[in-house]
């Protein structure tokens, strides 16, 4: 839709963050929650780090031939299965569109 406006897009995963987003799972368990969220802190990245895939897709020389496609941990990867799937594609498109009352042009 986009091919020669100058605008290229691309699909990423950052990678699991670690945030203040799951501060209230496991509350009335801390003990729980200690044993779960240690080990967990150690395979999280930064929010630093993980900002570098979407910096590098924005920032990057020579990425405008990579546009659509998918990029994890500052590289272009090939996207699961689930992602491929071009009728799930439409139907999600279509659901968020409906909840967001956006109308298709």
């Amino acid at each position: 839709r986009v091919a020669g406006t100058g605008v290229t897009s691309y699909s990423l995963h950052p990678g699991v963050i670690r945030t203040e987003l799951g501060r209230h799972v496991l509350g009335g368990y801390p003990l729980l929650k200690m044993i779960v969220s240690a080990p967990s802190l150690c395979l999280m990245k930064t929010p630093v780090q993980g900002a570098q895939t979407s910096i590098h897709c924005a920032v990057s020389e020579g990425l405008e031939r990579s546009s659509g496609l998918y990029f994890s941990d500052c590289s272009l990867k090939e996207p699961a299965p689930e992602g491929q799937d071009d009728r799930a594609a439409r139907q999600l498109w279509e659901l968020s569109a409906r909840l967001v009352g956006l109308e298709e042009n």
